[in-house]
């Protein structure tokens, strides 16, 4: 936070884009033109906001989309739901732009990601995991 523990108007609605975008997540709709609509201020002026921050909120929305589908992947109570139900349930439709965005991401496809971490355990698909239950 800017001032102690003032924050600043910039941090607040970063702070809420945050959370919204988080909670908005597997919406199909969701990119900046909603969120910025969400939170009453201009495009440019959500931009703005994110100038400084390591991330857009277009780069933050699909890095975090990407990161929720690595964890259904790996996740052994959805080994049978196809790549690609996976990743529609978090706004991504066309299986090639998927695919690329993954593998730009995390340098692996969906497929061979969920495959080596089958093969790296074999009782995966029996086992546990602590991923939250959505």
């Amino acid at each position: 936070m800017a001032t102690g523990t003032m924050a600043t108007a910039e941090e607040v609605v970063r702070t809420r884009v945050l959370a919204y975008v988080r909670a908005h997540l597997a919406d199909p709709d969701l990119s900046q033109v909603t969120v910025a609509a969400a939170h009453h201020v201009s495009l440019r002026t959500l931009q703005r906001l994110f100038e400084r921050e390591p991330q857009s909120v277009a780069e933050l929305i699909r890095s975090l989309r990407l990161e929720a589908i690595r964890e259904d992947l790996l996740d052994p109570r959805r080994v049978s739901h196809p790549v690609m139900v996976l990743a529609a349930h978090w706004g991504f439709t066309e299986q090639s732009h998927f695919t690329r965005a993954f593998k730009g991401y995390y340098g692996v496809t969906p497929g061979a990601l969920r495959k080596a971490h089958q093969d790296a355990d074999p009782d995966l698909a029996s086992s546990t995991v602590n991923a939250r239950h959505r």
